[in-house]
């Protein structure tokens, strides 16, 4: 009897499920991140929901070694995966375009599609006759002045506006304008952060930038899904900074609606994971060029 067919999305989307409803944001860490993101056997970063899930998995299985790998590649590097051993899922997703006739007016119209392959990957600690080179010693921290001064080189070269006023934190689609509380308000400036970083993920989403649906009122699908990637964007932007990623005050009031959301779309974390990854590769563009939205 052949073994039953793995879901990727299904499962993916039950273990972010279980952890909200534990209490735990699975994309947040509110620490410093050293060698968190997952990497590819050839030393490249998981991007997108990968780096959300075997990072999630790697935490949970207390593997410290970020690298991850097919059984084909361990052997390709003279290295062999123990027996017994879980693999762990990773996933293509793409989304792209094509024409296709419309036999109803003869013309051709332009048809989005997605879809999605998942490969089985294991993780270095699981996996004998590995160079040195695969457990890499965690990195020295860097001086949080240091940190948080790059933090700051960052933002600052990205052409959104903001201001500081009142108590509350918002981005404007109207007025295309971050809105954060004064500074002297924040609990710690790590908060700051990672609030600037959260709102700013939003920005990106402007008719003029990545277009996303922002949703309408809070508790919609189209709120919760904007929520789900600026709360994940929010979190590579922190551990990339080296920074810890502190949670807002309010995310607490959007779990329940990330669960309902997830539960009625299992791709929809798969989506938001994508999305993130867009938005942050977005800023990472303005931040090396802060002309190139005006040009």
């Amino acid at each position: 009897m052949k073994p039953a067919r793995r879901d990727p999305a299904a499962e993916i989307t039950q273990l972010i499920i279980s952890k909200l409803e534990a209490g735990t944001l699975p994309w947040s860490r509110p620490w410093e991140t050293r060698n968190r993101i997952p990497l590819r056997h050839n030393g490249e970063a998981y991007s997108g929901i990968n780096a959300l899930y075997l990072g999630l998995v790697g935490d949970s299985l207390g593997y410290t070694s970020p690298y991850w790998m097919t059984y084909r590649q361990a052997q390709q590097l003279g290295a062999q995966v123990r027996a017994g051993e879980t693999a762990q899922l990773s996933v293509y997703y793409h989304v792209g375009s094509r024409d296709k006739a419309n036999p109803r007016t003869g013309q051709t119209d332009t048809e989005r599609y997605s879809f999605l392959k998942a490969y089985s990957v294991f993780n270095a600690e699981q996996i004998d006759g590995l160079s040195a080179s695969y457990f890499p010693e965690p990195a020295a921290p860097r001086p949080l002045s240091e940190m948080r001064r790059n933090a700051q080189l960052f933002f600052d070269r990205i052409p959104i506006t903001v201001v500081h006023r009142g108590d509350q934190a918002y981005y404007s689609p109207g007025a295309d304008l971050i809105v954060l509380p004064e500074r002297q308000l924040f609990k710690s400036p790590d908060l700051i952060v990672s609030t600037r970083a959260h709102e700013t993920i939003h920005a990106t989403g402007a008719k003029h930038r990545l277009n996303r649906q922002f949703g309408k009122r809070f508790g919609d699908q189209d709120y919760a899904r904007e929520e789900l990637v600026a709360a994940i964007g929010q979190s590579i932007i922190c551990a990339e900074l080296g920074l810890p990623d502190e949670i807002h005050d309010n995310h607490a009031s959007y779990v329940a609606s990330w669960i309902k959301t997830l539960r009625g779309d299992k791709s929809a974390i798969i989506k938001a994971a994508s999305k993130a990854d867009q938005a942050v590769k977005w800023l990472h563009q303005q931040a090396a060029n802060p002309l190139a939205e005006a040009a």
